[in-house]
């Protein structure tokens, strides 16, 4: 009788077992690696859908600061559309040649690339729980040039671009198009300017933002969390 109760006891923890290796495997799909955060729902950038961002997921300093990433993503978004603009009043006047529309349009998909890629990477950082040292840092690295870039564009003329260089240039057109060209030339160079400095200012403050997730979750990720809560008891059993 104590055998058979035995081998029924092992049966019993062993799918106990097999049960909570499922359950991990499971949380490890959904929700990994940040409580909340439903990773695998590939929703941004519209249309192209290629990674997830969800500010309604987030909370607290977390959301703010995913927020602020946001602006940013949407000001440069607004920029290039701006410069596009630009471009084609330009052409139109005579100011520029063609190519400088096929610049323009070129630029979007790779600036925008640019800063949807910096948009996911602070989002991944400020919410994977436990918070990574390591991927603070390479977030700051990849957001303080980023920033700088975004300050070259708003300076010099380069390309496309019209930067607080090109203004005088502007103004020396005499077909009557200066003033709404030197508007132009104005709200790019002020998007770039907010860019840069709220990229700067996200460099700051994504250390308080994975502080408060670490004392939000302190104990470490959802996985760890399940498997530690039945490993012992399931090993306890087992011997």
């Amino acid at each position: 009788e104590m055998c058979i109760r035995d081998r029924y006891q092992r049966r019993v923890h062993g799918i106990q077992i097999m049960s909570s290796m499922e359950a991990v495997k499971e949380v490890s799909i959904n929700a990994a690696p940040g409580s909340g955060i439903n990773w695998g729902d590939h929703n941004f950038p519209m249309c192209i859908k290629i990674m997830h961002f969800n500010l309604n997921e987030c909370q607290g300093e977390a959301k703010r600061f995913g927020l602020k990433l946001y602006s940013t993503y949407m000001c440069i978004l607004l920029v290039l559309t701006i410069n596009l603009a630009s471009s084609i009043i330009q052409v139109s006047a005579g100011y520029r040649s063609g190519v400088a529309i096929f610049y323009s349009v070129f630029n979007l998909p790779i600036f925008l690339t640019i800063s949807g890629f910096t948009l996911y990477y602070g989002y991944l950082t400020a919410n994977i729980k436990p918070a990574d040292g390591s991927l603070v840092m390479k977030y700051r690295l990849l957001q303080f040039f980023v920033s700088l870039l975004w300050i070259v564009l708003s300076i010099v003329p380069v390309g496309c671009f019209d930067g607080w260089a090109r203004i005088k240039q502007l103004l020396d057109i005499g077909n009557g198009l200066p003033g709404f060209c030197v508007f132009l030339a104005v709200l790019e160079s002020l998007g770039y300017l907010y860019s840069a400095l709220m990229g700067f200012f996200c460099v700051c403050k994504i250390g308080r933002a994975t502080e408060e997730n670490e004392k939000q979750n302190p104990t470490g990720t959802i996985q760890q969390m399940i498997l530690y809560s039945y490993t012992p008891v399931s090993y306890t059993h087992l011997r």
